[in-house]
């Protein structure tokens, strides 16, 4: 029996033990989803170390010089500064195929406007511009409009744009002396020679600097603007659990419309609701079911931020690592609930709810002093994330 006995505890540990690694394997494997893209830049460069050739001159190796890595930019310059507009585009969740011949075009047009009618590049650059970007308004337009899908539209416009190409250039290279009318005939303009040439003291072509300037003005979009944030509503795709608060009351009435508002047009999906009537107690119930029911989570909003914690609690003790991988979100920010959760990573967001005593105070000010005042006040909130809870939140 002794030996039985021995046997069971040692298998026990060894479950506990193996339970032990996959939850460590699981939180790795979370937070390299979280910088997926810093790991995959990482694990490029590492791998170009490792297989890098050294130079016969200094002996050191090739792939760390500065000189190959601007190039590699300026080679690539064309691509990024693509991939800075595409970023708009995937975060609604569609597709552009007419990116390229867009491109195409637009570089046509400018090099025919400074080669075949000698323009100054300021103003053959406005075309250039004004160019792709009636282009990509007619995909807008046809989209958003007719409701046609993005893969379809932009195809159509990818056969134009090529077609217009071909068109303007009469389907010859356009290059000084293709043709005799042309208005140069000799060398290229001063300008192209410009935009591929070193800057003096910064070692990069203007072309690599106009990239590296679009990746820092797209993220500071994405980022830190309500437009950036809409848009990553409008392409969100996702499962999502609502825990409501007491549904009967406004605050619950206001907090569901909203974010009802929000979501309109994206595809996140309520998948699960119920009113907790502002109870954490009930949100760990009512977030019970909703575990048991649905294999697949993404998401969620709770009205106020003890339901959000409540659904976290009740996906921790489902042990099945869920809390890690579901984003919890919460409404009002007091200092012992809802930041705090955000500083303890239980949360991912939480949402300052305004009361608006401070303005009613001043409204009823200016009417004891017979001044006018406003009739309609639009409060405003602020956002509490793991990156800005120490700052004080962002306004929004």
């Amino acid at each position: 029996m002794a030996g039985k006995h021995k046997a069971s505890v040692k298998s026990k540990a060894a479950v506990s033990q193996a339970q032990g690694d996959s939850v460590l394997a699981g939180r790795v494997l979370y937070a390299l989803g979280n910088f997926r893209g810093v790991a995959a830049l990482a694990a490029v460069l590492l791998l170009g170390v490792i297989f890098s050739p050294r130079s016969e001159a200094t002996g050191k190796l090739m792939f760390l010089t500065s000189r190959l890595h601007s190039d590699t930019l300026f080679e690539n310059a064309e691509y990024g500064i693509l991939a800075v507009g595409m970023t708009l585009v995937i975060l609604t969740g569609g597709i552009d195929l007419s990116v390229g011949s867009v491109l195409g075009f637009a570089a046509t047009l400018f090099s025919l406007l400074m080669v075949a009618y000698g323009w100054s590049p300021v103003p053959a650059i406005l075309v250039a511009v004004l160019a792709g970007a009636l282009a990509g308004s007619i995909n807008g337009f046809l989209i958003s409009r007719f409701r046609i899908q993005p893969f379809v539209a932009t195809l159509a416009m990818m056969v134009a744009a090529r077609g217009a190409a071909k068109w303007i250039s009469g389907g010859i290279k356009v290059q000084p002396g293709a043709r005799e009318t042309y208005a140069l005939q000799g060398s290229s303009p001063q300008f192209y020679t410009w935009m591929t040439s070193r800057v003096g003291g910064i070692g990069l072509e203007p072309a690599t600097l106009l990239f590296i300037i679009g990746i820092i003005v797209m993220l500071l979009i994405v980022r830190y603007t309500g437009f950036g944030r809409r848009l990553y509503a409008i392409g969100g795709k996702g499962k999502v659990v609502e825990l409501k608060g007491l549904m009967t009351s406004t605050p619950g009435q206001e907090r569901h419309k909203g974010f009802m508002r929000g979501i309109k047009g994206s595809d996140l999906e309520i998948i699960f609701d119920a009113d907790c009537h502002w109870l954490e107690p009930d949100a760990q119930r009512e977030m019970r079911s909703a575990l048991a029911r649905f294999p697949e989570i993404d998401a969620v909003y709770g009205h106020n931020d003890p339901s959000a914690h409540g659904a976290w609690v009740s996906a921790k003790l489902e042990d099945k690592g869920r809390e890690r991988t579901i984003k919890f979100v919460g409404i009002d920010s007091l200092p012992t609930e809802g930041i705090k959760y955000v500083r303890d990573g239980i949360l991912s967001a939480t949402f300052e709810y305004p009361t608006g005593g401070r303005e009613a105070i001043d409204v009823a000010l200016k009417i004891l002093k017979d001044e006018k005042a406003p009739k309609n006040i639009t409060l405003g909130t602020r956002i509490f994330t793991g990156d800005n809870v120490d700052k004080g939140g962002e306004a929004l």
